[in-house]
């Protein structure tokens, strides 16, 4: 049985090219880091979209997510 948890929504959804513009790094840095789990994201379809919340709550870290 899959765990179920709820991600905080504020705002709109960002796709993973938008997200990782704001956060300037690549796509593939910032799908390994939600493969990771090291940043939340909502699944629609075959979709991967990355809340303004969760952008903020990472920006507000200063960037530490790459670092172990």
């Amino acid at each position: 049985m899959e765990e179920t948890y709820t991600i905080p929504i504020a705002g709109r959804l960002l796709r993973v090219a938008e997200a990782a513009y704001a956060l300037s790094v690549s796509e593939h840095t910032l799908r390994i880091w939600m493969s990771e789990g090291r940043i939340s994201f909502i699944k629609l379809g075959r979709c991967s979209r990355i809340s303004e919340f969760e952008l903020r709550r990472v920006l507000a870290k200063g960037f530490r997510l790459s670092q172990s």
